[in-house]
């Protein structure tokens, strides 16, 4: 089993650690018992006396540190079932909303395989939920934390009305089941936290302090990409104010851009796109609008804004098309893909030249800030430098607790904490450009990857289930089926389960009744 578990890169190393040192104790044991066993004789009666109270004590500590980290396994193997859930569900909302913009076919297809994902993972979420000790249903998981019944009978009123085609009721119906379950899963999480609260002290203590920590530092990246927006929403209104003058030119320069771009988007082979990528055209066509509509409204900052956003959504879109033919080369649709792929390679040269056109029409912001908002923008880029050093500081303290802190909370944290250093980095070089635009966009992406890397930490606080190697046969502890407790020990627990002690609190019968059965087996 320790052999097992050190080659598997998902395994908790607290795990690997408690595995290794069972082995240890029970190698020395062996050892230690050679010298009560004359060599080549019969062992004489009473040879392992002196031997039985250490042997004893020492089986019975190593079976309850297994029986915990099995019980723990099992708990973080249901969340792992609940993300999966909610990655469907999210997945089928999508669609959903896609489908009912577009009417495409195709997409019901892509609805009914997130319907039968969906079915399996409840199915294994109520296997989980049946394979769960009583002890640890009724000491840590409350009756809000395991609703697999009535998850899936959401989803069932789901896809009748998805069958009946009334999709705006099933995704107001979808909501509903998302909200359900997204309190489930909160309540679980609480569940193991409260678990290795008990059994795994120091381990959840730690990981307590790191994500109070991040936190906290999420907190404060929130309010400095609120006073990024501001200072742009600012610096916005004075810029359209002083390029009123160059409205007809910009309207003009921008017309004959959006007209050439709008020629290239078309020309896009929509057969060849998925539905992922046509969600984001539409968000392109959406942008275009919306940047033709503030330039002749003279509104120059905004629009540069917009046409950031679009030459985005154009780059997800040719990453969505070459990811997909790297999936399935052989696919019916992968030549229209490709078609497809090379129209929107043909068409962000054009929204680059947009988003420079519109850079040079507007008003350069270090000459039309104000002298508060110039010295609002320095304080900002004093503190947003201390939140860097914070989250520097949060990573290597991660980094150096390591094995210490549950799952892979570790090494993922510490990747997510490197993209928002990262972001925090670039919101630092546009504010000492005095460049407010792209300070909001800097400071914002560093605040979204830092309650990225909050979701992500509670996730790898548990271990990865999808790679583990465990297998789906039950893991037996050898003897332990064998074991019957003393008859003395017994009786006592049976005569204690007639009484009812003063004080007991009502509605546990049916818990304490199981809780003495096991007991006594």
């Amino acid at each position: 089993v320790s052999a097992a578990f050190e080659k598997d890169p998902h395994a908790s190393e607290a795990m690997r650690k408690a595995l290794t040192q069972m082995r240890e104790r029970l190698d020395r044991l062996a050892t230690s018992e050679q010298k009560w066993i004359p060599k080549g004789k019969p062992a004489a009666k009473g040879a392992y006396t002196a031997l039985d109270t250490k042997l004893v004590a020492e089986l019975e500590d190593d079976t309850i540190v297994l029986a915990d980290w099995l019980d723990r396994e099992r708990l973080e193997g249901t969340l792992d079932l609940a993300d999966e859930i909610a990655a469907h569900q999210k997945r089928l909302s999508d669609l959903l909303a896609q489908y009912q913009k577009t009417k495409d076919p195709r997409l019901l297809d892509e609805i009914e395989r997130e319907m039968k994902a969906l079915d399996r993972a409840y199915a294994d979420l109520e296997k989980h939920r049946r394979g769960m000790p009583e002890d640890v249903l009724d000491q840590y998981v409350n009756r809000d934390a395991m609703q697999t019944a009535q998850g899936a009978s959401c989803m069932d009123e789901v896809r009748k009305l998805i069958k009946a085609g009334q999709v705006a009721q099933a995704q107001i119906k979808l909501e509903q089941c998302r909200s359900q379950h997204d309190r489930s899963a909160s309540a679980l999480e609480g569940s193991l936290a409260g678990m290795r609260g008990d059994r795994f002290g120091d381990e959840q203590k730690k990981l307590d302090e790191v994500m109070n920590e991040l936190a906290d530092l999420a907190k404060d990246q929130d309010e400095i990409a609120a006073e990024a927006n501001r200072l742009f929403e600012a610096y916005a209104e004075k810029a359209d104010e002083v390029a009123k003058d160059k409205k007809r030119e910009a309207s003009k320069k921008a017309e004959a851009l959006l007209e050439k771009l709008r020629r290239r988007l078309k020309d896009i082979d929509e057969s060849g796109l998925t539905p992922f990528a046509k969600e984001e055209l539409d968000i392109v066509e959406r942008r275009l609008k919306d940047v033709e509509t503030m330039v002749n409204d003279g509104d120059l900052a905004e629009a540069m804004g917009m046409a950031h956003q679009a030459k985005q959504s154009l780059d997800t879109i040719a990453g969505e098309l070459e990811a997909a033919i790297e999936d399935d080369p052989k696919s019916k649709w992968a030549d229209a893909t490709q078609d497809a792929l090379d129209d929107v390679g043909k068409a962000r040269p054009i929204a680059k030249e947009l988003i420079t056109e519109l850079q040079s029409l507007t008003p350069k912001p270090d000459q039309i800030m104000s002298a508060d908002d110039l010295k609002s923008m320095d304080r900002l880029r004093r503190r947003q430098a201390m939140n860097q050093q914070r989250a520097k500081k949060l990573g290597d303290r991660t980094k150096q607790l390591g094995a210490d802190l549950p799952g892979d909370t570790g090494q993922e944290l510490g990747k997510k904490l490197g993209g928002a250093i990262q972001q925090m980095g670039t919101a630092d070089e546009r504010m000492k450009s005095k460049d407010p635009s792209g300070t909001r966009e800097a400071t914002r992406s560093a605040a979204d990857a830092l309650a990225k890397a909050r979701d992500r930490a509670r996730s790898a606080a548990r271990q990865a289930q999808e790679g583990a190697s465990i297998g789906e046969e039950p893991i037996r502890i050898p003897g332990a089926d064998e074991y019957k407790a003393p008859e003395r020990f017994r009786e006592e627990l049976l005569e204690a389960m007639k009484k009812k002690e003063k004080g007991a609190l009502e509605g546990y019968d049916d818990q304490l009744k199981r809780y003495y059965e096991e007991l006594v087996k």
